[in-house]
């Protein structure tokens, strides 16, 4: 994956979480990134927006090529990546598998785009806005519950 759009080192929202958990986080993104040389690896949800509290868990989306086909089986193989002690939540899609949830306006992967910040894969991440913007310029709006036309 090289340097390009690794926001590690850079100020982040994780910036924001205790020591022990940032460290964490970092650690399972060099480690997704070794393993699964993934595309993207966006932070969303209440740390990305910068509204998490102390029960509050660590939401991630990884985009990789190379992923199992069965969805449980890549839970596991990303659980077993998880630090002790630090309440990470990832989930791990292919780039055609995200590409649908947009497609079907999934308010999962919608709002990681809008809302999110891309730890790995930055440019990546940036045609993943575009085509999001796309989809706002034809129409597609936030409520407060979902995304509607």
């Amino acid at each position: 994956m090289g340097t390009e759009g690794n926001y590690l080192r850079q100020r982040t929202p994780l910036n924001n979480l205790p020591g022990k958990w940032r460290a964490g986080v970092q650690q399972f993104v060099l480690q997704v990134e070794e393993r699964f040389q993934p595309l993207c690896v966006i932070l969303y949800g209440s740390v990305a927006k910068g509204t998490h509290t102390t029960v509050s868990d660590v939401d991630m989306i990884v985009i990789a090529e190379n992923l199992a086909s069965d969805f449980w089986e890549r839970l596991r193989a990303f659980n077993d990546l998880r630090p002790r002690g630090v309440p990470l939540e990832a989930l791990a899609y292919t780039p055609a598998e995200f590409a649908q949830m947009l497609d079907d306006y999934s308010i999962t992967a919608l709002d990681a785009v809008t809302q999110g910040y891309p730890l790995s894969g930055g440019l990546y991440f940036a045609g993943l806005q575009q085509k999001v913007e796309e989809l706002k310029a034809k129409g597609l709006r936030r409520t407060a519950r979902a995304w509607r036309w």
